[in-house]
């Protein structure tokens, strides 16, 4: 499900780092602005449990505490890197913002800065449905083929999004879980 932040500042400092400023910058107004987060986490409980628990188990039964060749650390490396891994996952969002000069996305902590679409390399756009896995190999930055063509997917969440073909040839599709809408303020800003 999508996550609509409407009391957000619009806009991207130049040169297109992540931090917001006023609408009056060179980038544009925002017409429209939709934010994902990962919602495949359920498959990662498990296995952080398993990858937590069993080298705490293995420190006890090595004598826990009261070994002098056993050091804590050994048992709660895997909390750490688990923890860091669960707070990674939990984090990941793509954002998407439609503004006068183009399209703006990023999958957020991988991108800190914002990628752009020009409204001028935008040679055909629709909204449609598509399989994560089958098309793509599931959610983030992916390679795949969408009707035989090759496709860059950057997806959060579901199985809808817009797909842009652009003059170079290139194919990207955006997850959006409001793909009409984002399609509409696209062909509203390009005539």
């Amino acid at each position: 499900m999508a996550v609509l932040v409407d009391a957000r500042p619009s806009g991207i400092l130049e040169g297109g780092g992540p931090w917001p400023i006023s609408n009056s910058s060179s980038s544009g107004s925002l017409s429209f602005y939709e934010v994902q987060f990962f919602r495949q986490l359920w498959w990662f409980m498990p296995l952080l449990l398993l990858l937590t628990a069993w080298p705490l188990v293995k420190w006890f039964q090595q004598g826990g505490p009261i070994a002098p060749d056993n050091p804590l650390w050994k048992a709660m490396l895997p909390f750490l890197i688990s923890g860091t891994t669960l707070i990674f996952l939990m984090t990941l969002r793509l954002e998407t913002e439609v503004r006068t000069d183009g399209v703006y996305f990023r999958l957020f902590p991988l991108h800190l800065r914002y990628r752009r679409i020009g409204l001028e390399e935008i040679a055909s756009l629709e909204a449609r449905r598509y399989r994560p896995i089958r098309n793509f190999g599931g959610w983030g930055i992916r390679w795949g083929r969408l009707d035989g063509h090759p496709a860059r997917a950057y997806n959060a969440t579901g199985n809808r999004g817009v797909l842009f073909c652009l003059r170079d040839g290139r194919w990207i599709l955006l997850g959006s879980q409001r793909p009409d809408e984002l399609v509409a303020a696209v062909r509203a800003l390009s005539g």
